[in-house]
């Protein structure tokens, strides 16, 4: 913060001398944003379009300041307009793609990541966007191509390692998927995701309380993981323990609203607790 504050000083003098100073206008707002000021930042970033409406950065920050809140569709015409302006610029491509992620138009987020990595060097994290937004397009086989291209960029990112377990698992390849998430959990020993992915695969072999295990381990990392419970739930259903499955998939639901599966095994579940078996413990 301090930085930031010297860099406003800086850049108000040149203000001073010359009120109309495009860059230094800019320089402004970008770090009252850094500094959490955002009323001030939003004033400053509009000041540079006054000034010069054809400076391609303002459209793309604005865009970022706007998708940074949420708010996709004060977003979308500056996000949009900085790719007109400058179509082959990594920087507002992908952050148009993450708009289109959020709005969960894939395809379109696809296309944005294509000319994105097209017109940058090697990247891991972008490859990595670039596999994702295949893996909410349903094309699986592209996604674990982009993963593949992702690691092998850097092997020591473990979100496309857990990412592609997850594309394996899919595949009904469990055995594949653990040893990535092996790896990936040397790298992040406390990622709920990859326990939870584990705990799945785990359930896939018919361990249902090694997948207990690994589940609540994700759960106590983060008890705000709408998969783990949902997964969770599966397990106690197994288990014939309807009482924590019922209460798992709830609050799967309550996280998530949009999960159908887990509404259908909700309903599976309740008719299957009206001839209960017999409870299966794990040993202590």
């Amino acid at each position: 913060n301090f930085d930031f504050q010297n860099n406003l000083t800086l850049f108000s003098s040149i203000l001073k001398l010359a009120p109309n100073h495009v860059k230094a206008t800019y320089a402004i707002a970008t770090n009252y944003e850094k500094l959490g000021d955002l009323t001030k930042a939003e004033q400053y970033y509009k000041k540079v379009l006054e000034m010069a409406p054809n400076y391609i950065p303002v459209y793309s920050a604005l865009g970022n300041f706007y998708l940074t809140q949420r708010d996709y569709n004060q977003a979308l015409p500056f996000l949009t307009q900085a790719v007109l302006l400058e179509p082959t610029s990594g920087r507002s491509q992908v952050a148009l793609s993450r708009l289109y992620m959020q709005r969960k138009e894939y395809i379109k987020a696809v296309e944005c990541l294509q000319i994105a990595t097209k017109n940058s060097s090697p990247n891991a994290k972008l490859q990595h966007e670039l596999a994702l937004a295949y893996f909410y397009a349903k094309d699986l086989e592209k996604a674990e191509l982009e993963m593949r291209k992702s690691i092998d960029l850097d092997p020591y990112f473990a979100e496309p390692q857990i990412n592609l377990a997850r594309i394996l698992q899919k595949q009904n390849k469990p055995e594949q998927a653990q040893t990535l998430l092996d790896k990936a959990l040397a790298l992040t020993p406390n990622d709920p995701d990859a326990y939870t992915l584990y705990g799945v695969g785990l359930r896939m072999k018919a361990d249902i309380c090694g997948a207990k295990d690994y589940l609540l381990k994700a759960l106590s990392i983060n008890a705000q993981l709408p998969e783990a419970h949902y997964e969770l739930g599966l397990v106690y259903a197994e288990m014939h323990l309807y009482s924590e499955a019922r209460q798992e998939l709830e609050t799967s639901l309550k996280l998530n609203p949009t999960n159908t599966e887990a509404r259908q095994k909700l309903f599976e579940l309740n008719k299957k607790a009206l001839n209960p078996k017999p409870a299966i413990k794990c040993p202590s």
